[in-house]
């Protein structure tokens, strides 16, 4: 009981309420968007603590078919160790892997590469981490599912040498089966690089996919990136391409080669405008993503920007996108 009333004392509260208008063109125009609201508590002790997080969806209309529950639970975990040795339980944020796009080692979470930044579904899962150097360190993961045959296990072993980060990965689940590896890799040789490539079996087939990219700060705080991806087991012909698997949250791609372009500049602390695209190489569709970033106050963001679809009738992103063009704007108070 004392140390219930300790963590109740020792919390830290915050949040954020946004709201997401957006107008879309095609052959008719919609207007339509979001208003969501997250609520993060927290304790803030060093070896002990718990973790919750409310996120209230709040749809305009469904014609987008925004697939999120109203009110959802978030977090709720609790954790014990010091940050060199600790062990989590419950439902948590789960980082798995070094891509900033495309994540070949992360399966956990789906890829939203319109919006990389986006605010990840917590995970159900046990996984315990242990820093043995200040190097090294381990980590091994479950994500028990209705029996212990269809639970995911994974565990990373991961150093570093002159700077460069690097870790070896491995997954498995009996049923259905799963069974991957992988490596990981960053670091900075004159520019910042990272890499993953991950090789899987299941019930029917292997494949292996691989992505890599690199950033560079140029002078006048001028920053590019670049990631490309290869997917082994996406379709050179748009012809083959399987709408239903991404319609059913089974895949988040469908061709074999992509590439995510982003460049930007911050002038000063306040704006940030920014350029971002992603090509199809197979079918060549392209989507443009200008946006700009503006601070209005030290707790409230604004950001308008597009999303403008380029590409035949039969590319990927035309048919996964309603609207050819969406114009956006995303304001974002912190509580």
């Amino acid at each position: 009981m004392l140390i219930l009333i300790f963590m109740l004392i020792n919390l830290d509260i915050g949040g954020y309420v946004d709201n997401r208008p957006f107008v879309g063109f095609s052959d008719s125009i919609l207007f339509s968007g979001s208003a969501r609201g997250w609520i993060d508590v927290k304790t803030t002790q060093d070896i002990y603590g718990a973790h919750t997080a409310l996120d209230i969806m709040i749809p305009y209309d469904t014609v987008m078919n925004i697939q999120r529950n109203e009110i959802e639970i978030s977090r709720l975990a609790a954790w014990i160790g010091p940050y060199n040795l600790r062990a989590a339980l419950g439902r948590q944020l789960i980082n798995w892997g070094t891509s900033r796009v495309f994540k070949c080692l992360d399966f956990f979470n789906r890829i939203n590469y319109f919006e990389p930044g986006y605010e990840r579904k917590g995970v159900d899962a046990m996984q315990a981490t242990w820093s043995f150097s200040q190097r090294s360190s381990a980590r091994v993961l479950c994500k028990p599912l209705l029996t212990f045959d269809e639970s995911l296990f994974a565990g990373r072993l991961a150093t570093s040498i002159f700077h460069n980060d690097i870790g070896l990965n491995a997954f498995y689940q009996k049923e259905p089966e799963l069974i991957a590896g992988g490596i990981d890799l960053a670091g900075e040789l004159i520019v910042g690089y990272w890499a993953e490539a991950a090789h899987w079996q299941n019930d029917t087939a292997e494949y292996h996919k691989s992505s890599f990219g690199i950033d560079y700060t140029l002078p006048w705080s001028i920053y590019v990136m670049a990631e490309y991806f290869h997917d082994i087991s996406g379709q050179f012909d748009p012809a083959q391409y399987d709408f239903d698997l991404i319609y059913n949250g089974l895949r988040s791609t469908l061709a074999r080669d992509y590439l995510y372009l982003s460049a930007g500049i911050m002038p000063n602390m306040y704006l940030r405008p920014a350029f971002n695209a992603i090509i199809n190489l197979n079918d060549q569709g392209t989507t443009l993503m200008p946006n700009i970033f503006y601070a209005l106050f030290d707790n409230v963001d604004l950001n308008i920007g597009a999303n403008i679809l380029i590409g035949d009738d039969i590319s990927e992103f035309r048919n996964i996108n309603p609207y050819n063009v969406i114009i956006y704007s995303w304001l974002k108070i912190y509580l």
